[in-house]
């Protein structure tokens, strides 16, 4: 197994047992004090899900610079790394990890929901840009330049993918 894959395998694990250590899981329940004993969850998703973009996004950019400083290394002939310091704030590899969420049942658009990083798009249409087209279509969008898309929406002009 390469040192990259084992850096990053290391951390995502590291993220996962995080995420399922601080959110509970969406458990249904029946309030007996409910005459219609509808069922409800008891766990805030908003909540839950602004605890999970802020582990990703520490993970993601964690897993970077490990990465990023293993290759300085190897190129400089090193076969042990030690991990530095990372580049301040504004310069991280990773500078935006969030959710988008439908909210009172209009499927149409997709609003900000919690997130970590630089600015958001408060809004986007279904099937517009990288975000809206990933709903649209259903599939995940790997996209190696956002600028060079086709209706592309520049909410920062920083992010590269």
């Amino acid at each position: 197994m390469s040192e990259v894959r084992k850096i990053k395998e290391a951390i995502y694990a590291d993220a996962f047992e995080s995420i399922r250590a601080l959110v509970p899981p969406l458990v249904q329940t029946v309030d007996d004090n409910n005459p219609k004993h509808e069922k409800s969850t008891n766990t805030n998703i908003v909540a839950a899900l602004s605890n999970v973009s802020s582990i990703l996004f520490y993970a993601l950019n964690q897993a970077a610079y490990k990465v990023l400083e293993l290759r300085r290394q190897q190129a400089d002939g090193e076969t042990h790394w030690q991990p530095t310091t990372p580049n301040p704030l504004e310069k991280v590899p990773v500078n935006w990890c969030g959710f988008y969420l439908f909210y009172n049942n209009n499927w149409k658009v997709l609003e900000l929901g919690p997130f970590q990083g630089k600015i958001a798009c408060v809004r986007i249409k279904v099937g517009r840009g990288v975000c809206g087209t990933a709903v649209k279509s259903e599939q995940t969008q790997v996209v190696p330049d956002v600028h060079a898309v086709p209706g592309h929406i520049a909410c920062d002009d920083t992010s590269q993918s």
